[in-house]
C-alpha cells in the first residue's frame, strides 16, 4: 500500500470516527448531562468539581458509554488523525513532532478527564488538571490542520510549476 493511499485511508478513518463520536456524545451523553458541558469539547474553563458533578449526574449506563467513547473511539480517532498528519506531511520530517505532540496531549487529556470523573472534589476547588491539556489539544489540532493546508498548498504550487 502506498503512503498516499494509507494517508487517505487514515484521514477517512479519522473523519468517520470523529463523526461517530459526535453522534454518540450528542445523542446519548449530552442529553443526560443535566446541562453540564462535556469537558473535552469545552473552550471554557472547567474545574475538578465540574468533572466530579458530570460523573455523578450521568446514570451508570451513560457514564459507561462516555468512558468507552474516551477510551476506545477517541483513542482510535487520535491515532488515525496523528497517522494521517504524519503520512500527509512525510517529506517534511520537521512537522512529524507536531502529530506526535497532538496525540500525546489528547491522550493525556482523556486520561485526566477519566480520572476527574471518579475523584472526589477537594477544597479549595481548583481548575481541573485536564483543562490546560484541552486548550493545548485545540491549539495543536489547529497547527496540524494548518500544516496540512500548507503542505497541500506547497504540493499544488510545485505541481503547477511542473506544468508550466
Amino acid at each position: 500500500m502506498s503512503r498516499r493511499r494509507l494517508a487517505v485511508w487514515t484521514g477517512q478513518a479519522a473523519a468517520l470516527l470523529f463523526g461517530l463520536m459526535w453522534v454518540v456524545l450528542q445523542w446519548q451523553v449530552r442529553p443526560e448531562a443535566g446541562g453540564l458541558a462535556l469537558p473535552q469539547s469545552s473552550f471554557a474553563s472547567y474545574s475538578d468539581a465540574h468533572l466530579w458533578n458530570l460523573g455523578q449526574v450521568l446514570v451508570p449506563e451513560v457514564l459507561a458509554t462516555y468512558r468507552a467513547v474516551l477510551v476506545w473511539l477517541d483513542t482510535a480517532f487520535i491515532l488515525c488523525f496523528a497517522a494521517f498528519v504524519a503520512l500527509a506531511v512525510w517529506p517534511r520530517r520537521w512537522l512529524l513532532p507536531l502529530a506526535l505532540a497532538y496525540a500525546l496531549v489528547d491522550l493525556t487529556e482523556n486520561r485526566l478527564i477519566l480520572a476527574g470523573l471518579e475523584q472526589p472534589v477537594t477544597l479549595p476547588i481548583r481548575q481541573a488538571a485536564a483543562y490546560p491539556f484541552t486548550l493545548l489539544k485545540f491549539a495543536l489540532f489547529a497547527l496540524c490542520c494548518g500544516a496540512l493546508l500548507w503542505v497541500w498548498w506547497q504540493n499544488r504550487v510545485s505541481q503547477a510549476g511542473n506544468r508550466g
